[in-house]
């Protein structure tokens, strides 16, 4: 039999990226009818450069062997049946401590990417980039994990298999068979959880992006609506003073008369200082008005989508965005109030964005 160990290099408590080393080992044992001999061979392994992603790791502090120290402490033990039976039970004990340590790599990745989820990793200008590199190495690594465990279950399967063994060491190894599915099934589940969490930091970014170019969006639309209010008010204004500007004259004469008015330029600044007022006052009121419409129709939009259920409260806005005032992100601030229930993915298909 051949086994292809990872074993975990450093400490599992999710504060660093996981490091682990990996080993062959190759277990012999001798045919039926004795079953008195076992010979095993480990080495490390000579491909983890090609196979395993990232920088591969050197085992420094004798981990590769840990499970060595474990079998030969079980050996020594008084009583131990690992002395008492024959060689297949230690070969057995061989393939659960593999399986422990492969165990324990799952399990070390499992804290990793909890740590690496509570950990801030969105800025402005978007997920940054030691914990998007870490994330998707994480889902590289745990894929030769979820292989080397593949590799493990079909090495049990052969070994439950096969007619020689005794049936009291059938459910020593069934034990051992489940203890690698559930780490295979765990395997699957992170690497589907990293896939979650790159997608959903994804969505987040983009979410976050989107309303920063709304909110710049809105700010320009407010300045050029400024402006457009400002120029229809002071257009007129122009008008009246190039009129007025106007230096034609005949011989005794000119053809404007109201400049020979005894107070025509003080009839003139009358004029223009009431038509600022009055224009000043109807786009002070104008604005107030839009404003006014956008905060009804966004409180309206609210209270319709609290009285809807749970499930369909958003997706009928999907098919129907609320239509708007354009000039509506000048009292835009309430959204956040009157649809504070909703999360941001709902917000943005709501508003069709």
């Amino acid at each position: 039999a051949a086994i292809e160990q990872l074993c975990l290099v450093n400490a599992p408590d999710g504060r660093e990226p996981v490091r682990v080393h990996g080993r062959h080992v190759a277990i012999f044992c001798s045919g039926p009818p004795l079953f008195d001999t076992l010979v095993t061979v480990t080495e490390p392994d000579h491909n983890e450069k090609e196979d395993w992603p990232g920088e591969p790791v050197r085992d420094t502090v004798g981990a590769g062997d840990a499970w060595v120290a474990r079998l030969r402490q079980r050996l020594a033990s008084p009583h131990s049946r690992l002395r008492e039976r024959r060689a297949d039970f230690l070969m057995y004990q061989i393939i659960d401590l593999s399986a422990d340590e492969l165990v324990k790599v799952t399990k070390a990745y499992t804290t990793r990417l909890t740590s690496l989820e509570g950990q801030p990793h969105i800025t402005v200008a978007g997920l940054t980039p030691e914990w998007l590199n870490e994330v998707s190495l994480v889902e590289l690594q745990l894929q030769v994990v979820a292989r080397r465990l593949k590799g493990l279950q079909r090495l049990i399967r052969r070994v439950i298999e096969d007619p020689d063994l005794l049936p009291f060491l059938t459910g020593y190894v069934s034990d051992v068979k489940d203890h690698i599915d559930e780490a295979h099934e765990d395997a699957m589940y992170l690497l589907a959880k990293c896939k979650a969490i790159l997608e959903e930091n994804e969505r987040s970014v983009d979410e976050h992006q989107r309303k920063a170019r709304e909110r710049t969006a809105d700010g320009l639309n407010a300045r050029v609506f400024a402006l457009t209010v400002a120029t229809s008010m002071f257009s007129p204004m122009h008008f009246m003073c190039a009129v007025y500007g106007m230096n034609f004259a005949y011989a005794g004469g000119t053809s404007i008369p109201e400049c020979l008015w005894p107070h025509g330029y003080v009839c003139f600044w009358v004029l223009i200082l009431s038509y600022l007022g009055v224009s000043s006052c109807f786009a002070i009121w104008y604005w107030r008005r839009l404003k006014c419409k956008a905060e009804e129709d966004l409180r309206r939009i609210g209270e319709g989508n609290r009285n809807r259920p749970a499930g369909t409260r958003w997706a009928s806005s999907a098919a129907h965005p609320p239509r708007l005032h354009p000039n509506a992100s000048v009292g835009a601030s309430p959204a956040a109030s009157s649809s504070a229930d909703a999360t941001p993915e709902a917000f943005g298909r709501g508003f069709g964005a």
